[in-house]
């Protein structure tokens, strides 16, 4: 009455008290609805048609959860004499069982309780009679060579991208990991994005600690059905899904899984956490879950997963080794993925750790890098005329320290900045000495970084950046940090609830004007850059003339991310002659 699909071998059974032969089959039984409430149980069916005898047994069969081992239990056998038992598991894609990974000589142990024993149920060691048979593994995977060396070979491979590659478009964003048969398992991996490609975080929502955990401990009977049926983690907190596919061969078995947005995970203000519903077919291994630290360079606002924070992928699940060999990672939530609007041809990157010798242990662990090109297009098609005026709020006169302000704007569909600098007219002077403290780059990457461990004493003034990617502004203290160059950085710490970013701007001199320049810009989105510095006995501006008299030109020169260039001549404003009289930037 079994299917047929359960099937996975045949037997044969050989006794004195017959001369007919009894033949049969061997079967999968139900998950957690046979006679042990198991996993794993096989169902033993033999006959002998022209007796009208019909065989039954049921064997337990336990999976060790550290190694993987199986050990089948065949208890309460017939008390009938017999001479010979053949068990035949089916061979190719359809079999059960896997032979080992590396070449070599192999043992079967097997145990064997006679009836005699004084309990059958309890006997004693004297009791057990211990059969060993050995099998050796001559070939490689497909019939090859066996591996030369100890460590079995890691070639891993990748393939990423974006599915629409043009210029500041949104597009899901598409990554697959693979290895071949007989190479070192997957253990941990870390993906570094292209520069520019982005995710849009405003809107989206975060899965909390205690659904990730509520997900984690569905373990039991029915755990992977329940995260069908009630996914753990909020819809609005979804950014992608997963297809993991594992076994060895030619075939593999695919299982799908969701990708969601969550908070903060071992040192990172973000992380992403895949939770996969690991049925597959008749059986329920729980949900597998997956979470890694999702980082931003503070410099160059890259986004990557970073290996050393995350959880390591699960070799074995609830005893049955998982032979991970295809992992896909699609990030399909609409609006999500931003590309860069830099058309240099960049990559993504991938440090894929392999098992070594020993899963278990990550000492052996081998790194490997892999990369797969990437390049955004029809950059040129982007506009590029960022605005920006300045003011000078406070003193006019000779000699006074006056507050600045400067506002920078980006027009809607324009190429990002990539470079800005801006030189300050004949009228302003630095004031050197109301340069105090200058924190050094140790102290400005203590504690969790973005000018932390900064002496107050080296705050100069603040700013704020505005844009489409969060729901917050990026603000934070402006810094002068120590530097390669004559005069120090000027630095302005951004930071967020969900990332931090470094704007390092280099101050020197142009004809004897203050220059500041803003090099390496990050390729992401700002409708508005807000830079406000402290005048008065705190001021790093002089007035080196009456501010009221004339006009004062500034000279701004913007590189766009696609090569575009735009120069502005602003004047800088000031407050003269009644209140509330003001001369404007033009």
């Amino acid at each position: 009455g079994c299917p047929e699909a359960s099937k996975v071998g045949e037997v044969k059974i050989q006794t004195p008290l017959l001369k007919e032969e009894a033949r049969g089959s061997l079967y999968v039984a139900t998950p957690f609805a046979n006679p042990f409430n198991s996993l794993i149980a096989l169902y033993m069916v033999a006959k002998v048609p022209e007796r009208g005898i019909l065989i039954k047994q049921a064997g337990l069969v336990k999976a060790d959860p550290n190694t993987g081992q199986l050990t089948t239990i065949f208890d309460g056998l017939p008390q009938i004499p017999f001479s010979s038992v053949k068990l035949s598991l089916r061979a190719g894609a359809r079999s059960s069982l896997v032979t080992p990974p590396a070449c070599g000589s192999y043992d079967v142990v097997a145990k064997f309780t006679p009836w005699s024993a004084q309990d059958p149920n309890n006997p004693t060691q004297a009791e057990i009679v211990p059969r060993t048979s050995s099998f050796a593994i001559e070939r490689g995977v497909g019939g090859g060579a066996c591996p030369s060396g100890a460590t079995p070979p890691f070639h891993p491979g990748l393939f990423a991208g974006t599915i629409n590659n043009a210029a500041k478009s949104y597009s899901p964003f598409n990554l697959r990991l693979t290895r071949n048969d007989g190479e070192q398992e997957f253990t941990n991996f870390s993906i570094k994005l292209p520069p520019g490609v982005i995710g849009k975080l405003a809107g989206v929502g975060v899965c909390a600690d205690a659904a990730i955990a509520a997900a984690t401990a569905r373990t039991g009977p029915n755990g992977a059905q329940e995260e069908l049926d009630a996914p753990s983690c909020p819809a609005n907190s979804q950014v992608g899904r997963t297809l993991a596919g594992a076994g060895v061969g030619a075939s593999l078995t695919y299982v799908p899984g969701k990708v969601y947005l969550a908070g903060p995970y071992n040192g990172a203000k973000l992380s992403i956490v895949a939770i996969t519903a690991a049925k597959v077919g008749p059986f329920d291994l729980g949900t597998v879950v997956v979470r890694e630290a999702l980082k931003v360079n503070p410099e160059t606002a890259e986004v990557f997963v970073d290996a050393a924070g995350s959880d390591p992928l699960p070799h074995i699940i609830q005893g049955i080794e998982v032979h991970l060999r295809d992992i896909i990672v699609e990030v399909d939530r609409p609006d999500f993925v931003l590309n860069p609007t830099n058309c240099n041809r960049t990559s993504t990157a991938s440090t894929v750790l392999g098992s070594g010798l020993d899963f278990a242990s990550a000492s052996d662990n081998e790194p490997v890098t892999v990369t797969s090109p990437f390049q955004a297009a029809d950059c040129s098609s982007l506009g590029f005329k960022p605005k920006l005026s300045i003011q000078l709020l406070g003193g006019t006169k000779r000699g006074d320290t006056p507050r600045l302000k400067a506002v920078l704007q980006a027009r809607k569909g324009d190429a990002n900045i990539g470079k800005a600098q801006v030189t300050l007219p004949h009228s302003a002077f630095l004031e050197q000495g109301h340069i105090r403290t200058v924190c050094t780059r140790v102290q400005f990457n203590s504690g969790a970084g973005n000018g932390e461990g900064c002496p107050k004493g080296s705050i100069y003034g603040k700013a704020k950046a505005i844009t489409p990617l969060l729901d917050e502004p990026l603000a934070g203290k402006v810094y002068l940090r120590s530097s390669n160059h004559e005069l120090p950085d000027l630095v302005a710490a951004l930071h967020s609830s969900k990332a931090d970013i470094n704007l390092v701007g280099r101050i020197d001199s142009l004809n004897g004007r203050i220059r500041n320049t803003f090099e390496g810009v990050p390729d992401a989105p700002v409708t508005k850059f807000i830079l406000e510095m402290q005048g008065g006995q705190k001021g790093l501006i002089v007035n080196s003339t009456d501010l009221c008299k004339g006009k004062h030109r500034a000279l701004a020169n913007f590189d766009g991310q696609n090569g575009k260039l735009w120069d502005l001549k602003p004047v800088v404003g000031a407050k003269c002659g009644g209140k509330g009289k003001k001369r404007r930037a033009g």
